[in-house]
């Protein structure tokens, strides 16, 4: 389940308060709930995501001051085989917003990143393309992976690539969050290029990240 979900609760009274940006790693010992304090100094779009690897299965929820849910996320729906969550939403400077975070795995531990950031990283809620279309985007951080959807009106073959002094890395997978294909440096410089045969009406996803998940800078994406 993913999406946004307005419910009332009490705020936490057990947190933890995260800086922006920030990365942490949450250890669990069983499957549960462990809150943390979110005050940002900038209004500005956000991401809130999890990384526990293949196999991982992680949720949270996005709460205001008084623990209203504002967001939630089971599965993000980032890559492949990974249950992990992925909250991108606009939030108001010098304003309190708590997270609930849980491993449904139970024990284990996962990493936690809270980033300014441009475009989401998964299929939800993602930026959208058009054919012919050039869009401007950052790779804000390391781990950072910009999803963007395309529907083509017409079956065939397309391209999609980077321009930019930016070492990138990309995937194409469809609406079932299968890789149809990846690449590296086919493009001008560093950058990835990917064509492939492509079904009209159908939903496609281009995730443009940094080299080795740890490159970032400035790139243009085209299709």
């Amino acid at each position: 389940a993913i999406g946004d979900v307005v419910s009332v609760t009490a705020a936490p009274s057990n947190y933890t308060e995260l800086s922006i940006p920030s990365t942490t790693t949450v250890t669990t010992t069983s499957s549960q709930k462990i809150y943390y304090k979110i005050v940002p100094s900038v209004t500005g779009r956000y991401c809130i995501k999890s990384d526990s690897g293949t196999g991982g299965d992680t949720y949270a929820r996005l709460l205001n001051s008084s623990g209203s849910q504002l967001a939630y996320c089971d599965s993000g729906l980032m890559q492949p085989n990974v249950e992990d969550f992925h909250i991108n939403e606009i939030l108001t400077k010098n304003t309190t917003y708590y997270l609930e975070v849980q491993n449904k795995k139970g024990s284990g531990s996962f990493k936690l990143y809270v980033f300014s950031d441009d475009y989401l990283d998964g299929t939800y809620k993602p930026a959208e393309l058009t054919f012919g279309e050039n869009k401007s985007g950052i790779i804000n951080y390391a781990f950072d992976h910009d999803m963007f959807k395309f529907v083509p009106a017409e079956s065939g073959t397309y391209s999609f690539f980077t321009t930019g002094s930016t070492d990138t890395y990309g995937y194409l997978v469809n609406s079932s969050n299968t890789v149809l294909a990846s690449n590296d440096d086919s493009g001008a410089g560093s950058n990835f290029k990917i064509e492939y045969t492509l079904t009209k009406g159908q939903a496609y996803y281009v995730s443009v990240q940094g080299y080795g998940n740890s490159a970032t800078g400035n790139y243009t994406v085209c299709v």
